[in-house]
């Protein structure tokens, strides 16, 4: 019998594919092998893919300012096009601080997700939390994103379709989301031969 808390707690380099541990073993597919009630937390890496993400948006919003700058020099407005984009340019290095910096710690210390007996547990939010519970036999189908940026980072976002709606978990590494999609797939078709 395998010890999966054991392979999911196990750290591994991003870069590295290759998991011989992961490979000799094989889950059973029953639901003895499934860790129920442990808490996972998510790769270290998804902070710097959050940051990026979010100093992309912010030179975007930079980008438009500028042309505005570039293509409106004289506004129509009381306020001169300038002062107007230095108080834009003065709230996007604000909005990078709070939320690049500090708002990603504080999101990833939030972040986490947990299977229980009946149902999969996704927690997230930094400044509004959030608990998703989404039951086994709700779940239609799983499957997984992976960005460039993501990709640079060896990490993958798992997919949990419902009826109601989709669910991601963002940060997980490649063996691990399909380890947890197996598991989800186990614990789905188990609590429908339940049924």
């Amino acid at each position: 019998m395998i010890n999966d808390i054991e392979l999911f707690e196990s750290s591994q380099d991003p870069q590295d594919e290759a998991r011989p541990d992961v490979q000799e073993q094989e889950v059973a597919d029953d639901t003895t092998a499934i860790p129920y009630g442990v808490e996972f937390k998510l790769n270290p890496g998804i902070k710097k893919v959050w940051a990026i993400h979010l100093e992309i948006t912010a030179l975007v919003v930079l980008a438009i300012v500028c042309a505005l700058n570039t293509f409106f020099p004289e506004s129509i407005f009381t306020i001169s096009t300038m002062t107007i984009s230095y108080v834009i340019v003065g709230l996007l290095a604000l909005w990078i601080l709070i939320f690049g910096v500090i708002g990603t710690k504080l999101e990833y210390n939030f972040s986490s997700y947990t299977i229980e007996e009946d149902a999969l547990v996704i927690k997230k939010g930094a400044f509004v939390r959030k608990t998703t519970l989404i039951p086994y036999t709700r779940i239609q189908h799983t499957g997984h994103d992976q960005g460039v940026i993501m990709n640079h980072y060896g990490l993958i976002q798992l997919n949990i379709a419902t009826a109601s709606g989709l669910f991601t978990l963002d940060g997980l590494e490649a063996w691990k989301a399909d380890e947890l999609a197996h598991l989800i797939a186990c614990a789905v078709q188990n609590a429908r031969e339940d049924m």
